[in-house]
């Protein structure tokens, strides 16, 4: 099950060395399973989010037994790739009570950060084309309408912007094609 899991899966001492990993954290890694187990996992930590990330871990080794962590971070893989990942972090206790290593979560966020990207840059060549977001054509029926018509290819972008011609009369001209 560890294996063969979805989201990379670590487990690491209580200093963040790699003592397990699962297959899907070695592919995310770009580093073979075994040659993992090792490493400190601050090796992959995005270079201006190491001390972050040793300041989490050093709190983390502190935390409250049943306590549960979670944060974005960039790893970087060997073959140099950012990785934008959510980690979902949590001891493991002996009888004793005392820590004995932490388990990670690893979920890669790189497709996530893309649909992100791809829908700002929309947002931002539609903002440009029809001089209004899209949160304010939510607000206006008309303008969605204006604007679903546009986008249909019904009337002309350029229309909205056509001095002294209300709304209506742009309304009512699309009706009328």
């Amino acid at each position: 099950l560890f294996d063969f899991a979805p989201d990379g899966y670590l487990i690491t001492d209580l200093d963040g060395t790699i003592r397990e990993a699962n297959r899907s954290a070695s592919q995310l890694l770009e580093v073979d399973t075994m040659a993992l187990v090792g490493k400190p996992l601050a090796v992959f930590v995005e270079k201006e989010q190491k001390n972050v990330f040793r300041s989490r871990l050093g709190r983390l080794r502190n935390a409250a037994p049943d306590a549960v962590r979670e944060w974005d971070m960039t790893l970087i893989s060997r073959t140099n790739q950012a990785i934008p990942i959510s980690v979902t972090v949590g001891l493991s206790i002996r009888r004793s009570g005392q820590p004995q290593q932490i388990r990670w979560m690893i979920r890669d966020m790189t497709a996530r950060h893309r649909a992100q990207q791809a829908l700002s840059e929309k947002t931002e060549a539609f903002e440009a084309l029809f001089g209004a977001s899209p949160a304010a054509l939510r607000a206006s029926p008309e303008h969605a309408r204006l604007f679903h018509l546009a986008s249909e290819g019904m009337i002309a972008p350029e229309r909205f912007f056509q001095m002294g011609m209300a709304e209506q009369a742009l309304l009512g001209a699309a009706a009328g094609l």
